[in-house]
C-alpha cells in the first residue's frame, strides 16, 4: 500500500510540474464523504458511508467552460443479506464489502457568476477507477451462532479492479477558492468476474469541500 501511495504522489507531482507551465490551470485539494452501494443483481443491498479525498485540476477553456479532473482516493462499499433454510436450519448471511479505489474524473463544467467572487458550477463526464484494496466480511448465523469470515473483494472469480462510469454534480465556488459540491457516480462496468451471469456495478453519492491554490 505504501508503494502504491508513493507512486500516486509521484504522478501527482509530475502532473503539477507539467501543467503549471500552462496558463489557466488551477490546482487544489478536496475531502468529503459519500454513500455508496452496489447496483445490479444483488438482492436487498444497502448503502455504506465512506470517504474521499485527493487533488483537483481545473483547466480553463472559456470564460464559462472548464475541464475538471484530478486524482482521488475513494472509499466505497455496500452490504447485503441473504436467508436460507438448509436441512430445516435457518441460515442468515450478512455481507459487508469495503473497497478503496483510485479514481480519475474527467468532467466538463459550466461556471456561472452569482457574485463578484463566487460561481455556481454544474459538471458531468466520465470517470475511470482502479481498485487498490477490497475486503468482504461475511457473518453467517446458524441457530443463533455467528461465525465471521473475511475474504478479498477483488479476484479472478470475484470482482474486477477496473471500473468506469458516468458522474454529474453541482456546487458553488466561494471567494474563487473554496468549492463545495454534491455529486453522483454511476458505474457502467460490470465488475463481477465470476462464472455466473451476475451483474454488479458501483454507485455513490457524495458531498465534498475543497481549496484552490
Amino acid at each position: 500500500m505504501k508503494k502504491i501511495l508513493s507512486i500516486i504522489v509521484t504522478i501527482l507531482l509530475f502532473n503539477i510540474s507539467v501543467y503549471a507551465q500552462f496558463p489557466g490551470v488551477t490546482f487544489g485539494v478536496k475531502v468529503g464523504g459519500n454513500f455508496s452501494n452496489l447496483s445490479g443483481d444483488l438482492d436487498d443491498t444497502k448503502a455504506r458511508i465512506g470517504a474521499l479525498g485527493g487533488a483537483t485540476v481545473d483547466i480553463y477553456l472559456t470564460d464559462t467552460w472548464y475541464l475538471l479532473s484530478g486524482l482521488e482516493l475513494n472509499l466505497k462499499g455496500a452490504k447485503w443479506n441473504a436467508d436460507y433454510t438448509i436441512e430445516n436450519q435457518k441460515v442468515g448471511v450478512e455481507n459487508k464489502a469495503t473497497t478503496l479505489y483510485l479514481q480519475l474524473p474527467v468532467h466538463i463544467a459550466y461556471k456561472m457568476d452569482i457574485l463578484d467572487d463566487s460561481k455556481l458550477v454544474f459538471h458531468a463526464g466520465p470517470y475511470f477507477a482502479y481498485g487498490l484494496k477490497g475486503r468482504t466480511t461475511i457473518d453467517t448465523t446458524i441457530e443463533g451462532k455467528t461465525t465471521t469470515e473475511k475474504i478479498g473483494f477483488f479476484g479472478d472469480d470475484r470482482a474486477s479492479r477496473f471500473d468506469f462510469g458516468l458522474g454529474a454534480g453541482a456546487g458553488i465556488e466561494l471567494f474563487e477558492r473554496i468549492p463545495i459540491g454534491i455529486g453522483f457516480d454511476f458505474g457502467l462496468a460490470n465488475i463481477y468476474n465470476g462464472d455466473d451471469d451476475l451483474k454488479m456495478r458501483n454507485m455513490s453519492a457524495y458531498l465534498s469541500v475543497g481549496y484552490k491554490f
